[in-house]
Formats: C-alpha cells, structure tokens, sequence
C-alpha cells in the first residue's frame, strides 16, 4: 500500500508524522478532529458546561492532539430538568460549577485557537444533530466566528452504522474529552473496515 508522509505541527513543542494512503479517498492531508460536549440541556443556547476534542489521523491511528476546557454556567444559558435529571440518574452529573471553569467566550475563543494550530478542515461528532448545533448557536450568540464550515461538519456515528450495522459503540462516561477519545478510536475503527470493504470489492 502506497502512501505520502508529512510532518504535522501541533504548538511549539509536538510534531507527529502522519502516513496518507493516497489510493482510498477521501483522506485529507490534515490531521481530522473529533469533539464532543456536554450541555445542561437538549436545544441549543441551552447551558455547555465542558467541550472535549481530538486531533487524530485515520490512516495511522494516532491520537496527535487534545482539547479540554471546562466551562462555568452563563446566567444567559438555560437548562432544562429533563436533562439533570437524566445526568443524575446516569451519576455523569457535569464536573463544573460557578467557582469552576473558565467562561464560555474564553472556551471557545482558545478552541478556535487550537483549531487554527492543528489546520484541520474536517470536524466529526458522534451524530450530526447535536453537538455541532450548540456550538454553532454559541458562537453565534457570542459573535465569534465558528471554528468550521458548516460542509466540512461530518457524523461519526453514520459511519459507525454503516460499518457495523449489527454492533453498539463502545459506552461513552459522558466526560467531554473522555467520550471525544473514545468516539474517535470507534470511528477510525469503522473507517478502516469500510476502507477495507472498498479494497476487496475493487480487487479483481
């Protein structure tokens, strides 16, 4: 199997090669970032209380880089009781209060910076319904610029389905960076097997 090699700059200090396998598309040339988060309720301007993301690239496995910001509670957020209510039945009540974590403009002003540092131009979420969603009304509600184009927003847990139709995803704790690794590792794992499907059907 042929492939290109390139050298990918995450910050001052960590550098990871990636290996492109050039003859199954699409790959990118860029390291793929995984994110997920954790919110006080279901529709979006509801409360998020902690953001996890990953940088990682499909072709070799590697987990590169690694985002995590809890976020104190906006007096203009709201929650709703269903939710803490499901958080306290699971015990995955969200590690944060008013004395903890940083703003949520802070938050997603160093998300974007970390975003800008990696170079990636593809962002996936474990479904397309809901994490995207927030953040997108977010940013918005803060008047930043959101970190991604809304075309290169992509869900993981299609994928997943599609490879394997008959089996669960590994549990999540319901910890942002917990579940962002955890999902990460389930997708790789699922674009491998349909890369592998896609080679066997075009060997003759």
């Amino acid at each position: 199997m042929t492939g290109d090699r390139y050298a990918v700059g995450l910050g001052d200090d960590l550098t990871k090669s990636c290996t492109v396998n050039t003859n199954i598309a699409p790959i990118t040339e860029k390291p793929e970032i995984l994110l997920d988060i954790e919110v006080l309720g279901l529709r979006p301007g509801s409360a998020i209380v902690e953001i996890g993301a990953v940088a990682f690239c499909r072709e070799t496995g590697e987990i590169s880089g690694e985002f995590h910001r809890l976020i104190r509670p906006d007096d203009l957020a709201t929650a709703d009781l269903q939710t803490l209510q499901w958080h306290a039945e699971q015990g995955t009540w969200p590690r944060v209060s008013r004395d903890m974590g940083v703003p949520i403009y802070l938050a997603l002003s160093d998300f974007s910076a970390w975003v800008g540092e990696i170079g990636t131009e593809t962002f996936w979420s474990w479904g397309a319904s809901f994490d995207f969603p927030h953040l997108d009304a977010a940013y918005a509600t803060l008047g930043i610029p959101a970190a991604w184009r809304y075309s290169r927003c992509q869900c993981a847990r299609t994928v997943w389905n599609v490879a394997f139709p008959a089996t669960k995803a590994t549990p999540k704790p319901h910890h942002a960076l917990e579940d962002a690794k955890i999902s990460a590792g389930d997708l790789m794992r699922a674009l491998s097997q349909l890369a592998g499907s896609r080679e066997a059907v075009l060997i003759p």
